[in-house]
């Protein structure tokens, strides 16, 4: 059993379609820690739990209404307010994969289920701090490559988390942040071999499609 907290990426989606209720209540079945989730804007102004800026058929996402990206997509796309309504015991990473979600995300994350715990991401440093001071939650940043970009040190708000692709972080980098009193998570592991690496890092949580490795069980690590 891992020490470190375990996200489901985008829900446990060997089980149910990505970013979907039925995705996140697998993670919760199998006993993950939390989910991390995408979000993005519809046209009739609906923030929603999906990834790709393109619906299938190639249309935009924010050119669709809600209704119309249910149907590209061949499966209900929930809303951000009814999947943090549906389970609030999880916790959460909310990564806003584009600028004009934020303003309804802050809303949403704003008018959450009392106790509800949350964290909002971004590749977008200054995104993902304008939605957690909006909607005053603890905000991260995500980080694919070394070194860590610096404009966070420089800012009087320091980020509460800083997301790492595994195989862009060692363990001195996590340290430093943790020294500082910033969270680490790791994301992307693949193999038994990747998770075991994740374990070695210590982060304080690992984002994962196969959260099973680290859950324990007859498929662990």
């Amino acid at each position: 059993m891992s020490r470190v907290k375990v996200f489901a990426h985008r829900g446990f989606h060997e089980a149910a379609r990505e970013n979907t209720l039925e995705a996140i209540q697998a993670a919760t079945d199998i006993g993950a820690h939390g989910v991390e989730v995408d979000v993005r804007l519809t046209a009739d102004g609906q923030a929603v739990l999906f990834h790709d800026p393109l619906a299938p058929g190639g249309a935009e996402v924010a050119g669709m209404t809600r209704a119309e990206l249910c149907r590209a997509a061949g499966h209900d796309v929930p809303t951000l307010e009814s999947a943090l309504g549906s389970f609030g015991d999880l916790e959460w990473d909310i990564e806003i994969k584009c600028p004009g979600a934020l303003d309804e995300t802050a809303r949403v994350l704003t008018d959450r289920p009392g106790g509800t715990r949350v964290v909002v991401t971004s590749f977008n440093y200054l995104l993902a701090l304008r939605a957690g001071k909006r909607a005053r939650v603890p905000f991260g940043v995500i980080h694919a490559r070394r070194p860590i970009l610096p404009v966070f040190l420089f800012d009087k708000v320091k980020p509460a988390v800083v997301v790492w692709r595994l195989g862009a972080a060692s363990r001195e980098d996590l340290e430093m942040l943790r020294s500082d009193g910033i969270a680490t998570y790791l994301y992307g592991p693949t193999t038994a071999e990747h998770h075991r690496r994740c374990l070695e890092l210590a982060p304080d949580a690992v984002i994962t499609d196969t959260p099973w490795r680290l859950l324990g069980g007859p498929q662990q690590v």
